[in-house]
């Protein structure tokens, strides 16, 4: 029954977006396998669309990953439940205004009280706070988040009035306010119990679409990618020894927004991870941080 419904719900929208659409434009769709689990991930530039299109387009069954805040809503959640979709519990969700004011200035490597953990690729950010309370409120490995999608994660917090950011290829550009700030802190979310219905869906030849970005936007230009792709795969690999191969999608919209616009829906040439990098990711560490953010980049 639940195949059934799945089917139905695939028609009823694709009817939806022929008619709201004068034409989605196909390419590349000879790069999806025939069969066994893959990964679509695509970028996001509107929230429902993109996952409609993407199944409506797609030849195979896709199981969505979609945040726990949309799942819970009415309609919503039901069609999500229909279709095989997996929640997926964000930080962003459940964003909390800090205590008082932060001032943020880089540090290099040889600071007095640097992280335990020292980052050598990148330098930590340190952060001296202003009415703030970092030991109640915060731990390593929780995020700070302010001037809306700028994210840092938390390396160590030392005292109340005291803590470090880490720094990465994608944060290391941006430049920090020169005045103390508010700023909101997210909570760290175990994903573990979701990486394992993913892994169990892909274990038996399920595919899974996926929106690394986190989140939809307007830009022109990529945001940086989440890690949770980069962590499925290699898990699947160490897990079950099984290579999913990463299908990138791009999508395109030429008047998205007003009736009888175009979409353009791009199947790229799948993506495996590097058998070679396995053992470096099971080492943990900074080697498993390197090998995620190389294969992000890839």
């Amino acid at each position: 029954m639940k195949e059934l419904l799945y089917f139905s719900v695939k028609v009823y929208f694709h009817v939806l977006l022929s008619i709201f659409f004068r034409e989605i434009e196909i390419v590349g769709r000879d790069n999806i396998p025939p069969y066994g689990p893959v990964i679509f991930t695509g970028n996001h530039a509107n929230q429902f669309v993109d996952a409609l299109i993407l199944m409506c387009t797609c030849q195979h069954p896709l199981s969505h990953m979609i945040a726990e805040k949309s799942w819970k809503r009415p309609v919503v959640g039901h069609l999500a439940w229909a279709m095989g979709c997996v929640p997926v519990k964000r930080a962003q969700d459940s964003a909390k205004p800090g205590l008082g004011k932060i001032l943020i200035e880089r540090k290099d490597s040889n600071v007095e009280k640097e992280p335990l953990e020292s980052n050598k690729e990148f330098p930590f950010a340190k952060v001296s706070g202003l009415g703030t309370k970092f030991v109640m409120e915060l731990k390593q490995g929780d995020k700070i988040r302010f001037q809306k999608n700028i994210v840092f994660k938390i390396a160590q917090v030392d005292s109340d009035e005291l803590l470090f950011l880490e720094e990465t290829e994608d944060t290391i550009k941006f430049e920090f306010p020169k005045e103390p700030v508010t700023y909101e802190f997210l909570k760290r979310v175990d994903q573990t119990e979701v990486y394992g219905a993913v892994l169990e869906r892909l274990k038996t030849s399920g595919t899974i679409g996926m929106f690394p970005e986190g989140g939809s936007h307007d830009r022109t230009d990529l945001l940086p990618l989440k890690v949770g792709v980069s962590l499925i795969t290699y898990s699947a690999m160490v897990r079950d020894g099984v290579s999913i191969p990463i299908v990138p999608v791009g999508l395109s919209y030429y008047r998205g927004h007003r009736f009888r616009g175009r979409a353009v829906v791009e199947y790229g040439s799948p993506i495996h991870i590097d058998s070679s990098t396995v053992e470096a990711y099971k080492s943990g560490g900074p080697e498993k941080r390197r090998v995620v953010n190389d294969f992000l980049q890839e």
